[in-house]
């Protein structure tokens, strides 16, 4: 990044003012602060710090070419887990995913300040030989067995999960306001969620998304 700056400085080909990719990066997540919870904020800088400016970093955005995302991109491919049960297997398809997601979207945010003409990142193809893992759901029976070893305080919250397809921090949030048992069918209604604030503490705020928002039919 350093030599492409002083090669482009030399030409005059555009302003040396001209943000880092790190700059850039670093600005467009302060900015998401306004919409996205304080744990997706902390899932980005994850995500940029992990991914993004260790390769790209110290490279002016104006700088940044089609090809140099491509090539980052093949990089990526090459890298492995670092720690963990998954340590040494190649990153997943979700991560390269998130990584180039976050990276169009802080082009796009220097597109629109006019910093740069356009987003040499949008469009580029991610690789689709990334193994997914297929879902798993219990079925009844290991489910009754399962709950036969759950200490029976913790049963009725289990059984709540497994009946009704809640999320853990909606589960949790819920209070007796939110229960209809007297209803044909009975019913709960999830309005909100426990959520991480990124630092180790939690808070109630809205579930995942507006479609969250929802009434689950007692079995």
């Amino acid at each position: 990044g350093t030599a492409a700056r002083r090669a482009r400085d030399m030409t005059g080909a555009a302003d040396s003012a001209t943000p880092t990719l790190a700059a850039a990066v670093d600005d467009h997540i302060s900015r998401l602060a306004a919409s996205v919870t304080p744990r997706t904020l902390a899932d980005y800088r994850r995500i940029a710090e992990a991914r993004i400016i260790p390769a790209l970093g110290t490279t002016p955005v104006d700088l940044i070419s089609r090809a140099t995302v491509e090539r980052w991109v093949a990089s990526l491919r090459e890298e492995t887990i670092a720690g963990g049960s998954r340590a040494g297997r190649p990153l997943s398809a979700k991560t390269l995913r998130s990584a180039h997601t976050l990276l169009s979207s802080a082009l796009q945010r220097c597109v629109d300040d006019g910093v740069i003409p356009s987003n040499v990142a949008r469009g580029v193809r991610l690789p689709r030989d990334r193994a997914t893992r297929e879902m798993r759901f219990l079925t009844p029976g290991e489910f009754a067995r399962l709950l036969d070893a759950i200490p029976p305080h913790y049963r009725t919250l289990v059984a709540t999960l497994y009946g009704t397809g809640a999320r853990f921090g909606e589960a949790t949030a819920l209070t007796p306001a939110a229960l209809d048992l007297d209803g044909d069918p009975p019913t709960l209604r999830v309005t909100q969620a426990w959520k991480s604030d990124g630092a180790g503490g939690y808070y109630l705020g809205p579930p995942k998304t507006t479609r969250s928002v929802r009434t689950i039919t007692l079995p």
